[in-house]
């Protein structure tokens, strides 16, 4: 088996627009967007969550547009955080 290991931790203010989103899927977006995991599986593994859990993550970022997913690939959407966050009139609090 193939084992993915992320070595390396990112440091940072949460966006306000994960209260839109839902802050429990932020791992996998860090993973897809900012570590470039490509393959769900390897998501899956190195965030260390089940495929359920998994599945329903990549669900809600592709409904926002913060990923795109095809055959079992992922990759970044079109749609930043800055982006939700402005259309909810988050950046003003």
């Amino acid at each position: 088996t193939r084992q993915c290991v992320i070595d390396s931790t990112r440091v940072e203010d949460v966006h306000s627009a994960w209260r839109v989103v839902g802050h429990r899927h932020r791992r996998v977006y860090d993973l897809v967007v900012h570590r470039g995991l490509t393959r769900v599986k390897d998501v899956f593994a190195a965030g260390h969550i089940s495929a359920t859990t998994g599945y329903a993550s990549l669900a809600a970022l592709a409904t926002a547009g913060l990923i795109v997913r095809s055959r079992g690939r992922v990759g970044p959407g079109t749609t930043s955080l800055d982006d939700i966050a402005s259309a909810h009139h988050l950046a003003q609090y």
